[in-house]
């Protein structure tokens, strides 16, 4: 018989960590952001870091495409 080893790995997502950042500081009065934008940090983190993902690619390949460019004349 074999024995397979399960590795299970446990991730809070970084939308929820920053959700229970502005909550509990709102709860203590400390920000004087909006309900709305604490409530809705767990949405806006992850979209931020996917278009930040995804400019970062963008301004890589526009790079090389330009370095192509100069050396190719």
């Amino acid at each position: 018989m074999n024995k397979q080893t399960v590795v299970k790995e446990y991730s809070f997502p970084l939308g929820g960590i920053v959700f229970v950042i502005l909550f509990v500081l709102k709860l203590l009065g400390e920000i004087d952001m909006s309900w709305f934008w604490v409530l809705t940090s767990w949405i806006w983190v992850p979209v931020l870091v996917l278009l930040s993902a995804m400019a970062l690619i963008f301004v890589f390949g526009a790079v090389m495409v330009l370095i192509a460019a100069i050396f190719s004349r």
